[in-house]
């Protein structure tokens, strides 16, 4: 804000993001009481030794009914008509707390989605560890009554090296549904 009337990026940088955030100063709109705010490369600011009451346009409120009037923003006046805090046309926010509330709900927005993308991971790693321990079981996927012996975490308990698993008993539904399929 120190370099606001100094260079013309800075000004164009801190006006939009108090328009576009509704917020005025660092703190609130008194900041800039203290801070030339003035261009320097148009009005001589050493001539405007005081500027209290006065804050950028870019700081008038888009929420506020009445005429945006940043000179003499604290100024009681029949013209104004001003009552503090109750018609104040400047943004009375400000954009410090603005900045930091953004930034948190964009880190926890980040959070959740990377918790969400790591649930994800771990639900297709153990559809594929299904895959793969069925698959090991039996060396192809050809069998003719498709039921396979699955396993997420360590091995088969029943497996040993010379006889594989016993087969599940067949229901006679299942001897039907062969005979029908046959017949096609």
């Amino acid at each position: 804000m120190k370099n606001y009337s100094k260079d013309s990026n800075i000004k164009a940088d801190i006006d939009l993001m108090q328009i576009e955030n509704d917020c005025c100063g660092s703190n609130n709109y008194t900041d800039w009481y203290d801070i030339k705010w003035y261009d320097a490369n148009l009005i001589n600011t050493e001539a405007f030794p005081q500027l209290k009451g006065e804050t950028p346009f870019s700081c008038c409120s888009i929420q506020s009914v009445y005429p945006c009037i940043h000179h003499g923003v604290e100024v009681a006046s029949d013209a104004y008509i001003y009552r503090k805090n109750s018609n104040i046309s400047v943004s009375i926010t400000g954009c410090h707390s603005v900045i930091i509330k953004a930034k948190r709900t964009a880190g926890w927005s980040l959070v959740l989605r990377t918790l969400l993308l790591l649930i994800l991971q771990l639900a297709v790693l153990c559809g594929l560890r299904l895959i793969q321990t069925g698959h090991s079981e039996r060396k192809g996927f050809d069998r003719e009554d498709k039921v396979y012996t699955c396993w997420i975490i360590g091995f088969y308990a029943g497996r040993s090296r010379f006889k594989p698993p016993p087969p599940p008993l067949k229901s006679p539904e299942t001897d039907d549904e062969k005979v029908e399929v046959n017949d096609k």
